[in-house]
């Protein structure tokens, strides 16, 4: 990955991807990913890259360039939007 913009979300599985069994009891929360839209090199040689939007570990992403300060601004970033999206869904609780 050259460079990344944005974190969007965050998960600890792909339930799509568990077993029935997995997605009954408890998800073991040790492997945290990222989705980050940035821009990914598709080859070793491909010097542009690709915009795009992608799971990736803190492993990738520390692979990938991304230093501590980025990673605490788009985290910083991520949390204030989930903030005012959760106080905006649970207004439309209390009027249910």
């Amino acid at each position: 990955m050259t460079e990344i913009d944005e974190l969007l979300g965050t998960r600890y599985c792909e339930p799509t991807k568990m077993k029935p069994k997995e997605r009954r009891n408890q998800v073991l929360m040790n492997a945290l990913q990222y989705n980050v839209q940035g821009t990914f090199n598709c080859a070793e040689d491909d010097e542009r890259g690709q915009t795009d939007t992608r799971w990736q570990t803190v492993d990738e992403l520390v692979e990938s360039g991304c230093s501590q300060k980025e990673f605490d601004a788009m985290c910083d970033a991520h949390i204030k939007q989930l903030q005012k999206t959760f106080k905006r869904d649970a207004k439309r609780f209390k009027s249910a």
